[in-house]
């Protein structure tokens, strides 16, 4: 596997990664709302922890590179699009 390739495979399957915990923890927080005893900190709770784990990955994979920022978004997307149709809209 040549540098170059290996350059992008890693941060696209860190993007697929996060995008996975994102979606599948906002998943998790819209299933538990109607239950929740307090629905508005649970969602804004839910929002705060995703994000910064989101935003601190994306911080560390793209190591300075733009590119492998956008490379992760990729990912991130990609996630998006194989929960949807694994879990439904």
């Amino acid at each position: 596997m040549s540098h170059k390739f290996a350059q992008f495979v890693v941060p696209f399957l860190a993007g697929l990664g996060l995008g996975c915990f994102h979606f599948i923890g906002l998943w998790w927080t819209v299933r538990r709302l109607p239950c929740a005893r307090r629905p508005v900190l649970l969602n804004l709770a839910s929002l705060i922890f995703r994000m910064a784990v989101i935003l601190g990955g994306f911080y560390i994979v793209m190591a300075g590179q733009w590119e492998r920022l956008l490379v992760c978004l990729l990912g991130f997307i990609a996630a998006r699009g194989l929960l949807v149709r694994r879990l439904g809209p």
